[in-house]
């Protein structure tokens, strides 16, 4: 009887021991939710409804929502030669103190569905509504982001010939090690930290940025490291960023920008994401999920610009909002008729499996298509553009652009002649459209002022300095110092990779010149003769 009570005992003792073990796995490696989701703290996953996917009232979560179901890390430490953490001195506290007032200040201007304490903002904080924006901007410190040691960056930007030599020695016996996606994974379990260790700008460091909020997407599918740098280029708290990820890109590139989204309240992930196939339209639905995104949640921007993750702004975010405000209401959208190839709109276009290269290929089916709806003339241009407000809202939620979507969806390469068409047929009175002359409007199709793109042989007779790849100058060291004086608003493209120091030197004088503020000099005068700001209506706001 004696040895049967304690078989029993250590029976129960086991099972005790197991149940004990269970409830540990439970709380501290899968985590804990209120909501009653499970999550992998320690891979840093998140479920379905954190990924800024539409909650329960129809809206997506916001960036705060789903940062509250990460677990926040112990303090960060960034790997030698990329990223450092500063000792907090008194400057860094002063910073932090304004980014809580300007926060605290705009509260009932957050983007989020639900109201969310953020976490520079004290009970204290949050009350004091009456600071002016001027001193806030005024005591604000911009942060410093890691700077290129290997070279001088000025004598660099500088065309001085044998520090390029230099840069191009260093590259060859140091090539570029980019930051790896379980890098930022374990940075952003502390969103704070991140943000500061990063360098993000957090507050809006000039009035024509506080009252001409824009509104971006960013179209990636690899490298987030270059989708990250470009997010704090361009980074304010009164801005609005979407990020499509292309639906064939790696989970563990999808969870970490879902990751980096989570940490901003005006960051998401588009609420839908596609499959992008080279030349079809897939290639136009990132942007126009963004746009939808943008026009059903979001109405305090003004304009809209379209990016892709191989870019970088050649002007500041004050700049850019004063380029945008300069537009009025136009759209700056390139639009030729002369350049149009016709079989891209007479024909069905697809994709099918081609036995001698192994591949699927886009081609032209030779079967004729009817003709357009709405007597639309074809025009063709680049699918990045700026857009005005009413214009954005056009393409979203008219009968026009919805009915000529469709035609477009199995023409050639429609994301080169879909919003460009509606933005220069003057019948169907796009907002912010083209109503000059078609000769002008052909000649600055070649080089809109959105972006400079290098299209080899066709529009430039420059000399791409760094590589090409289809057609288009992925831009080296020796291309910087042309860049540098370039008045367009964006460079496309770079290659993470590829001769990394002359796209760390263009960042180094992006954070240089947001660093003066609204005492950088800006001349006025070439944007306001720009043929889309000169010819076009002015009904885009």
């Amino acid at each position: 009887m004696y040895a049967l009570t304690m078989l029993l005992t250590k029976r129960h003792a086991l099972f005790l021991t197991i149940n004990a073990a269970l409830i540990f796995v439970n709380f501290h490696i899968w985590g804990y939710n209120p909501d009653g989701e499970s999550r992998d703290v320690t891979r840093n996953k998140l479920p379905r409804s954190a990924y800024n996917y539409e909650n329960e009232t129809g809206h997506p979560r916001s960036g705060t929502d789903a940062e509250q179901d990460i677990d926040p890390a112990p303090e960060l430490t960034a790997p030698s030669g990329r990223g450092y953490i500063r000792k907090t001195t008194g400057s860094d506290r002063r910073s932090r103190d304004v980014i809580s007032l300007w926060r605290a200040r705009h509260r009932n201007d957050s983007v989020n569905v639900r109201p969310t304490v953020d976490v520079y903002v004290t009970p204290t904080e949050w009350k004091s509504g009456a600071t002016e924006s001027a001193g806030l901007r005024r005591s604000y410190n911009v942060p410093s982001i890691e700077r290129t040691y290997l070279v001088d960056c000025a004598r660099l930007l500088a065309n001085d010939l044998n520090e390029i030599r230099k840069a191009e020695q260093v590259m060859s016996q140091r090539p570029k090690v980019p930051i790896y996606e379980e890098t930022y994974q374990d940075w952003l379990r502390d969103c704070r930290n991140f943000r500061r260790m990063r360098g993000y700008v957090e507050v809006p460091l000039t009035p024509e940025e506080e009252r001409f909020p824009l509104a971006f997407s960013i179209a990636m599918y690899r490298d987030v490291e270059s989708t990250e740098r470009l997010l704090r280029a361009i980074y304010r708290p009164n801005n609005f960023y979407c990020i499509h990820i292309d639906t064939k890109s790696s989970l563990i590139v999808h969870r970490t920008v879902q990751a980096l989204a989570a940490c901003f309240d005006n960051v998401w992930i588009a609420s839908h994401l596609d499959k992008i196939k080279w030349g079809d339209v897939s290639v136009l639905l990132p942007e126009i999920n963004c746009m939808r995104d943008l026009v059903r949640y979001h109405r305090k921007w003004k304009y809209f610009i379209n990016l892709t993750g191989q870019e970088f702004p050649l002007r500041t975010n004050y700049e850019l909002a004063r380029i945008a405000e300069i537009f009025n209401g136009s759209n700056d959208i390139a639009g030729s008729i002369s350049r149009m190839d016709k079989d891209r709109v007479n024909y069905h276009w697809t994709h099918r499996w081609s036995k001698r290269y192994q591949q699927t290929i886009f081609y032209n089916t030779y079967l004729r298509k009817g003709p357009p709806p709405f007597n639309l003339t074809f025009f063709k241009g680049e699918l990045h553009g700026l857009f005005s407000r009413k214009m954005v809202e056009y393409i979203v939620e008219s009968d026009i652009a919805k009915k000529y979507l469709e035609w477009c969806w199995d023409t050639g390469h429609p994301s080169e002649h879909y919003w460009n068409t509606l933005n220069y047929n003057t019948h169907v009175a796009a907002p912010g459209g083209y109503i000059g002359s078609l000769e002008v409007a052909d000649r600055y199709s070649h080089h809109p002022i959105i972006r400079v793109k290098n299209w080899v042989g066709l529009y430039s007779n420059r000399t791409c300095q760094g590589k090409v790849v289809r057609g288009i100058c992925v831009y080296g060291v020796r291309d910087v110092p042309w860049l540098a004086d370039r008045p367009e608003m964006f460079a496309n493209k770079f290659h993470l990779t590829y001769q990394h120091l002359g796209y760390d030197c263009l960042e180094e004088l992006h954070r240089n010149r947001t660093k003066l503020k609204d005492n950088l000099p800006f001349d006025t005068s070439f944007y306001k003769n720009i043929p889309t700001v000169r010819y076009s209506r002015k009904d885009g706001l």
